[in-house]
């Protein structure tokens, strides 16, 4: 891919989510997407990928890990309305990296983001290769069912269009996970369907290490997958990379 130059916040911000869409286009062997027609596409559809051969769509997003997760509620609606035959399965993959400087800048933390990715898309594509650190996996209807229980935050940033967000972090996702049997339960997964989510006497959803080359660069990260056996499995068979088990029990 050829290098251009990125100047503004604003188009910063648009490549970040090119950047993650074309991250997991890679790990699910698919066809990597050109800027022109990303940025055609682009909001068009209430997922970014239709998976064929794990049979489900998905939306992808890139967040900083001092950043809020944008859930916004009116697009979960859209994105379960969208679930039915022939495909029954929605997922949010959300790719985490690390973007905040332990050194205090003036007015606050420096964003890394702003300061550290340069002014091109090599520079930039590099900088985000090199910090991502987790990536959740998350079925959109349990994010329904975490809706519930944690209601709704007004998002006010964007005052021509007032929205809400679920009211969720990365220490609610880490938790869920670790914590899984009981907080499916808590979340009204009945004791019947909790195999359908976990194998016999597991208490959490085990992470991942995931591992793989990305246009020349190699990247890993931690990888929480928060869906149902048959999807996980579908998925980790999938993923153009290496996956590894991680070795705390």
């Amino acid at each position: 891919m050829e290098d251009f130059p990125i100047y503004k916040d604003e188009d910063r911000l648009s490549y970040l989510a090119y950047f993650f869409e074309r991250l997991a286009r890679h790990l699910l062997h698919l066809e990597p997407i050109s800027p022109d027609r990303w940025f055609s596409e682009r909001g068009s559809h209430h997922y970014d990928i239709d998976a064929d051969a794990l049979n489900a769509y998905v939306e992808v997003k890139g967040s900083g890990n001092s950043d809020q997760l944008k859930l916004f509620t009116d697009q979960l609606d859209f994105q379960l309305g969208e679930l039915g035959f022939p495909v029954n399965d929605g997922f949010i993959w959300i790719f985490s990296y690390r973007n905040r400087d332990s050194r205090k800048a003036v007015g606050g933390q420096k964003r890394l983001l702003k300061y550290k990715s340069g002014k091109s898309w090599k520079s930039f594509s590099a900088f985000l290769a090199e910090h991502i650190n987790v990536a959740y996996i998350i079925d959109v209807r349990l994010l329904d069912l975490l809706r519930k229980q944690n209601g709704l935050s007004s998002y006010t940033r964007d005052a021509f269009n007032l929205r809400h967000v679920i009211r969720l972090n990365r220490t609610n996702l880490k938790d869920l996970a670790e914590n899984a049997r009981e907080n499916l339960l808590k979340l009204g997964v009945s004791h019947d369907d909790l195999s359908q989510w976990l194998p016999p006497n597991a208490k959490r959803f085990r992470p991942r290490t995931v591992e793989t080359t990305f246009d020349g660069r190699a990247i890993s990260f931690q990888l929480i997958i928060l869906t149902p056996n048959g999807f996980k499995n579908r998925f980790l068979r999938r993923l153009n990379g290496t996956v590894k088990r991680n070795k705390n029990p």
